[in-house]
Protein backbone atom coordinates (compact mmCIF):
# COMPACT_ATOMS: atom_id res chain seq x y z
CA UNK A 1 0.00 0.00 0.00
CA UNK A 2 1.28 3.37 -1.15
CA UNK A 3 1.62 5.54 2.15
CA UNK A 4 3.23 8.95 0.86
CA UNK A 5 0.81 11.99 1.02
CA UNK A 6 -0.42 13.17 -1.82
CA UNK A 7 -0.74 17.03 -2.71
CA UNK A 8 -2.78 18.51 -5.39
CA UNK A 9 -2.40 21.75 -6.40
CA UNK A 10 -5.18 24.14 -7.79
CA UNK A 11 -4.21 22.81 -11.19
CA UNK A 12 -4.24 19.37 -10.39
CA UNK A 13 -7.95 20.15 -8.78
CA UNK A 14 -8.86 21.53 -12.17
CA UNK A 15 -7.51 19.05 -14.27
CA UNK A 16 -9.21 16.04 -12.17
CA UNK A 17 -12.95 17.57 -10.95
CA UNK A 18 -15.47 19.04 -12.89
CA UNK A 19 -18.04 21.67 -11.65
CA UNK A 20 -20.38 18.10 -11.65
CA UNK A 21 -17.82 16.05 -9.54
CA UNK A 22 -17.97 18.82 -6.59
CA UNK A 23 -21.44 18.66 -6.41
CA UNK A 24 -21.52 15.28 -5.93
CA UNK A 25 -18.98 14.92 -3.57
CA UNK A 26 -20.91 17.91 -1.61
CA UNK A 27 -24.04 15.58 -2.09
CA UNK A 28 -22.33 12.82 -0.85
CA UNK A 29 -20.51 14.38 2.65
CA UNK A 30 -23.57 15.77 3.54
CA UNK A 31 -25.55 12.39 3.26
CA UNK A 32 -22.66 10.89 5.34
CA UNK A 33 -22.59 13.47 8.09
CA UNK A 34 -26.33 12.46 8.58
CA UNK A 35 -25.44 8.94 8.76
CA UNK A 36 -22.25 9.47 10.77
CA UNK A 37 -20.08 8.25 8.76
CA UNK A 38 -18.25 12.02 8.39
CA UNK A 39 -17.27 14.54 10.89
CA UNK A 40 -15.91 18.02 10.82
CA UNK A 41 -15.44 19.99 13.81
CA UNK A 42 -15.52 23.58 14.18
CA UNK A 43 -12.86 25.35 12.11
CA UNK A 44 -9.76 26.71 14.50
CA UNK A 45 -8.65 30.53 14.44
CA UNK A 46 -5.55 31.58 16.07
CA UNK A 47 -4.94 35.35 16.09
CA UNK A 48 -2.77 36.98 15.50
CA UNK A 49 -1.37 40.49 15.19
CA UNK A 50 -2.06 42.90 12.57
CA UNK A 51 -5.52 41.38 12.12
CA UNK A 52 -4.29 38.00 10.70
CA UNK A 53 -4.34 34.34 12.26
CA UNK A 54 -3.54 30.80 11.60
CA UNK A 55 -6.73 29.22 10.44
CA UNK A 56 -6.90 25.26 10.59
CA UNK A 57 -10.21 22.79 9.35
CA UNK A 58 -10.40 19.00 9.67
CA UNK A 59 -12.77 16.22 8.53
CA UNK A 60 -12.90 12.78 8.61
CA UNK A 61 -14.76 10.55 6.29
CA UNK A 62 -15.81 6.57 6.64
CA UNK A 63 -15.97 4.57 3.46
CA UNK A 64 -16.80 0.89 4.60
CA UNK A 65 -14.70 -0.09 7.12
CA UNK A 66 -11.98 2.96 6.24
CA UNK A 67 -11.84 6.07 7.84
CA UNK A 68 -10.11 8.97 5.82
CA UNK A 69 -8.69 12.06 7.52
CA UNK A 70 -7.60 15.50 5.62
CA UNK A 71 -6.09 18.59 7.50
CA UNK A 72 -5.79 22.04 5.96
CA UNK A 73 -3.61 24.84 7.51
CA UNK A 74 -2.93 28.14 6.33
CA UNK A 75 -2.34 31.71 7.75
CA UNK A 76 -3.93 34.66 6.85
CA UNK A 77 -1.88 37.96 7.01
CA UNK A 78 -3.78 40.86 4.84
CA UNK A 79 -2.13 43.49 6.25
CA UNK A 80 1.54 42.29 5.26
CA UNK A 81 2.91 42.38 1.95
CA UNK A 82 2.90 38.77 0.02
CA UNK A 83 6.32 39.24 -0.99
CA UNK A 84 7.07 39.78 2.77
CA UNK A 85 5.67 36.84 4.55
CA UNK A 86 7.43 33.31 5.44
CA UNK A 87 6.42 30.23 4.49
CA UNK A 88 5.05 28.08 7.74
CA UNK A 89 5.68 24.55 8.18
CA UNK A 90 2.48 22.65 8.77
CA UNK A 91 1.37 18.57 9.78
CA UNK A 92 -1.11 16.32 8.87
CA UNK A 93 -1.72 13.30 10.74
CA UNK A 94 -4.12 10.19 9.42
CA UNK A 95 -5.29 7.46 12.08
CA UNK A 96 -6.60 4.39 11.63
CA UNK A 97 -7.44 1.83 14.52
CA UNK A 98 -4.37 -0.40 13.19
CA UNK A 99 -1.52 2.48 12.06
CA UNK A 100 -0.54 6.12 12.50
CA UNK A 101 0.70 7.98 9.92
CA UNK A 102 2.43 11.48 10.43
CA UNK A 103 3.78 13.63 7.67
CA UNK A 104 5.67 16.92 8.70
Amino acid sequence: MDQRTRIFTRADLTRLMSAADYRDAVEFGFRASAAGDAHSPPPLHLPARNGGGFHAKAAALRRGARWFAAVKVNGNFPAIPRAACRPFKASSCCRTPRTERCWR
